[in-house]
């Protein structure tokens, strides 16, 4: 339900946002602010449609939303990361339905992932400046850190689902394969999601689950011929157990799942189309015993798409960003179609809650040309239309 992506996508964001000295540490796997080179090849990022202009002023602060969740249209908690030359900080937004705020989060590194079961109950994930992954527990007053051991050093969570305050699956990626994690209401634990022999370099983007004993979870893997394909897996509340998806042309990536019941979801990312592998967005369905592939317009090209809420099966809203700017695609049971949107230059929308058909609520990014940084986007969907909305460091809410 939340965001996420291929695993150098955030990588790759943070990389234009930091300082050239802090981007060279983190690219020789030095510091900790994405996902550190050790175990993620590097062909991985070419899973990657979109791009994210280099900043005016690298050392500037920058904000990221990479996720959103809205138990109700008046209760949202968006998640991200604020950038400042070679410090990083954790980043949460409030909407109360009629205004964003800033959130208090203790700790460094960034949030990925966020989800929750009423206004008072949230969890997010992410990753933490040694590159370990993180969690935090919004109790309805305020974020809190509970302690967190899972996870080796490398590792990243990216993506989480809640179907109660006291039970929530996350999955990320590490240097040797996929990450899943349960929270019982006191601790986090691993849990094991048996990879075949012949996927390299496996990771997890994005879980969706229905009740505790029903998650469905997509990503990534590589073949030992170098193709890079869509991973999904099913968590039957006691194993995982990898699923066979259609056949794409390599370089293809499922970012973001969302299930309304454990026989319909939705899934999307991208893959490339024509001889010069151009990013198209993808999109696939589960009928609980298939995958298939629903076809998605690609307005301009250079597309892919980031995020996806459904609120009924014959009700998703799909977001992401093309080559001139924010992406919105809703599907109605039958076929998506492309909607309009307010679509800033250098605009992404990473992520997409919706709590009904006709309320939705979309964050990610956008560059500011006045001051060259990146300050964080937040649209909602009101049924009829988009509109962007101010948010904290973006006042103007259309940045120019």
């Amino acid at each position: 339900m939340g965001s996420m992506r291929s695993p150098s996508l955030a990588r790759a964001r943070w990389l234009r946002l930091l300082a050239p000295a802090a981007a060279g540490l983190v690219a020789a796997g030095l510091l900790g602010v994405g996902p550190a080179a050790a175990g993620v090849p590097a062909a991985a990022g070419r899973v990657v449609a979109r791009s994210v202009p280099a900043s005016l002023n690298a050392t500037a602060t920058q904000d990221v939303l990479f996720g959103v969740s809205c138990p109700a249209a008046r209760a949202c908690r968006a998640a991200g990361g604020t950038q400042n030359d070679l410090s990083g900080a954790r980043l949460a937004k409030a909407w109360n339905g009629t205004s964003w705020s800033v959130q208090t989060v203790p700790g460094d590194g960034f949030l990925l992932g966020v989800s929750c079961t009423s206004a008072r109950a949230c969890t997010a994930v992410g990753e933490t400046s040694l590159g370990k992954p993180l969690t935090d527990r919004w109790n309805g007053t305020a974020w809190v850190n509970p302690r967190h051991n899972p996870g080796a050093l490398f590792s990243r969570l990216t993506g989480v689902s809640c179907t109660s305050a006291t039970r929530c699956i996350a999955v990320g990626h590490t240097g040797g394969g996929p990450l899943a994690e349960r929270w019982n209401g006191t601790t986090w634990a691993l849990q094991t999601v048996p990879i075949p022999a012949s996927f390299f370099h496996p990771g997890l983007n994005d879980v969706s689950c229905t009740s505790a004993s029903a998650c469905v979870a997509v990503g990534f893997y590589i073949t030992d011929d170098d193709n890079h394909l869509p991973l999904a897996a099913t968590w039957n509340g006691t194993t995982w157990t990898v699923q066979a998806t259609p056949p794409v042309t390599d370089l293809s990536s499922l970012s973001s799942l969302s299930c309304t019941s454990a026989s319909a979801c939705i899934a999307v990312g991208t893959t490339p189309v024509g001889g010069n592998e151009i990013p198209t967005p993808l999109a696939e369905g589960w009928n609980g015993k298939a995958w298939t592939i629903l076809p998605v317009p690609d307005p301009v090209g250079n597309g892919s798409l980031n995020g996806v809420s459904c609120s009924s099966a014959a009700a998703c809203t799909a977001v992401g960003s093309t080559t001139s700017g924010a992406l919105a695609e809703r599907w109605n049971g039958k076929k998506w179609a492309v909607q309009t949107i307010p679509d800033p230059a250098g605009a992404s929308l990473d992520s997409v809650s919706c709590s009904s058909a006709t309320a939705c609520t979309a964050v990610g990014d956008v560059m500011s040309s006045a001051s060259g940084n990146h300050v964080t986007l937040a649209e909602r969907w009101n049924g009829t239309t988009w509109v962007i909305q101010p948010t904290p460091g973006n006042p103007a809410a259309a940045p120019r």
